[in-house]
């Protein structure tokens, strides 16, 4: 009888070399995406002095438009990183910002402050990256989305408002901000997914709201609205 391990053995060899050449490519694309992705921290003129990390794409000449990301209660922009990389990888441009008491942040925190600190950082990001209102994004995590609801609402002609794992958003209207996606966890907070539905209501002037409602609208009139879940994950993989 023909011993049957040496092929075993070298069936076992070429499926690690094959396992160990797919992980090879693979490590190469992450390495040269992460080349082309250029990473720079700086701080606002703005009167809070607001620490940024701007993210930016070297491969894509052509920008699409900016997006603005502001992070949760007892987090910082460091947590933003990763969406910023990939948005900037698709040609928008990532502005991730401390809000006061967090990060590297000097000055102390109030909620106010923190209002106070999102508004300002926003127009004065606009005015650097040279894009107007109409091309850039908001996307706040948790308390984030808390903090970007006014500044939505005062820059009316903003692209889209993202609102990850909302915390509360007061002041919204049927009409106003536009386009907003409203994005929670299938394993979420309860509490955050009532947050949600009472955003998504002020939103449409509908009620019982649930994840993967639309409203009737269209993203160039700005009335687009939705509200989507992401199966399998908690509020904290939610980034």
């Amino acid at each position: 009888m023909i011993d049957a391990r040496p092929r075993r053995i070298l069936s076992e060899l070429i499926l690690l070399a094959l396992l160990l050449v797919l992980l090879g490519v693979a490590l190469y694309n992450k390495v040269w995406l992460c080349r082309n992705i250029i990473t720079r921290h700086f701080l606002l003129t703005d009167s809070f002095h607001t620490p940024v990390l701007h993210i930016w794409d070297t491969r894509i000449q052509k920008k699409k438009g900016i997006a603005v990301l502001v992070h949760g209660l007892q987090c910082n922009k460091s947590m933003m990183v990763q969406l910023g990389k990939f948005l900037a990888a698709h040609g928008v441009d990532s502005y991730a910002i401390d809000l006061p008491g967090h990060g590297e942040s000097s000055v102390p925190f109030t909620y106010e402050r923190c209002y106070d600190a999102a508004k300002e950082a926003t127009s004065e990001i606009i005015k650097l990256s040279g894009f107007d209102d109409k091309q850039v994004i908001l996307v706040g995590h948790s308390f984030g989305s808390s903090v970007l609801g006014p500044v939505g609402l005062e820059h009316p002609d903003l692209a889209a408002s993202v609102y990850i794992g909302p915390g509360e958003v007061k002041g919204l209207k049927v009409d106003a901000p536009r386009n907003v996606l409203v994005i929670t966890a299938e394993h979420d907070y309860k509490h955050i997914k009532g947050y949600a539905r009472e955003i998504f209501d002020s939103l449409t002037g509908q009620h019982l709201s649930q994840p993967g409602t639309d409203q009737s609208g269209d993203i160039k009139s700005g009335t687009a609205r939705a509200w989507r879940e992401v199966a399998g994950v908690a509020h904290v993989n939610l980034l």
